[in-house]
């Protein structure tokens, strides 16, 4: 008879298998051709849950209900093919946010381009190295876990009334208010946003600490950021942009974007321009 311990340990590592599956990243195949869809999810599979679309229709469908992770799509497709796609989804703002991976034939290399302009990351070309697929695919889903990290931490700009607020969202608003206000001043410093905030230097940086995990130099960083990020998507140069944000000089707003963001500000620019 077996130990009551072997049963107690087999469903804890059950447990933990079914968790595992529930924390992976969802990847959308979209592709007409099923021995296509067919590779990806040997490729794939493993590592992430997949779910296949025959048209962009059908993964508008799907998007709809199910948001993915990331949606990896061809080109030439019926009823709605992949560039048509990525133009439905860049207009809603219930899609906007899905990143895209493009995949197009070698002789097709410039509709991938033209992906790029509608919104879509990255793109890749048939016949394709897996190791590189892979790789993209894993650059791809860890920028977009870093860039929500930044947002996480960053400032909640959104104007909220003040019944039944936290502390938190109380700090947030006010905060947010006084940095809307003063985040374009290259000079502004830390000493003026705790004498607008009504409260001393130290009590500000603890404050900070406790609701962000990090200081007010850094929340005043990452809110220029962000905003830096709209106004390279109006197609705003680096160098407006940075003097716009409060950077002192375009190099230091570069340095600051790459690190915050993983990906230069004229690559940010080049993939999310408004055109």
């Amino acid at each position: 008879m077996l130990n009551p311990c072997y049963y107690k340990v087999k469903i804890a590592l059950k447990n933990i298998v079914h968790q595992r599956e529930r924390l992976k990243d969802t990847i959308l195949i979209v592709d007409d051709n099923k021995l296509c869809r067919q590779l990806f999810l040997d490729i794939l599979s493993e590592d992430y849950t997949l779910i296949e679309a025959e048209n962009g229709q059908h993964a508008i469908n799907i998007i709809n209900e199910t948001p993915p992770s990331l949606i990896i799509t061809d080109i030439n497709m019926p009823v709605m093919n992949g560039l048509q796609m990525l133009e439905k989804i860049a207009i809603s703002k219930i899609t906007e946010h899905i990143p895209v991976l493009v995949v197009s034939s070698i002789t097709e290399e410039y509709k991938a381009r033209e992906g790029l302009k509608l919104g879509a990351l990255d793109y890749i070309t048939k016949p394709f190295d897996i190791f590189t697929l892979n790789q993209k695919v894993r650059n791809i889903l860890k920028l977009i876990a870093r860039q929500n990290c930044v947002n996480e931490q960053s400032v909640v700009t959104e104007d909220v009334g003040n019944a039944l607020l936290t502390p938190k969202q109380l700090f947030n608003k006010k905060l947010s208010s006084v940095l809307n206000q003063n985040y374009a001043d290259s000079l502004f410093s830390i000493g003026k946003l705790a004498s607008l905030m009504a409260v001393s230097e130290r009590q500000l940086q603890r404050k900070c600490n406790d609701f962000y995990g990090n200081g007010p130099s850094l929340c005043l960083k990452n809110f220029r950021l962000n905003k830096a990020k709209l106004f390279l998507h109006r197609g705003m140069s680096i160098t407006q942009t940075a003097e716009l944000s409060g950077f002192d000089t375009p190099s230091y707003f570069s340095r600051c974007f790459r690190k915050a963001f993983q990906v230069s500000p004229k690559k940010f620019a080049q993939q999310n321009t408004n055109t």
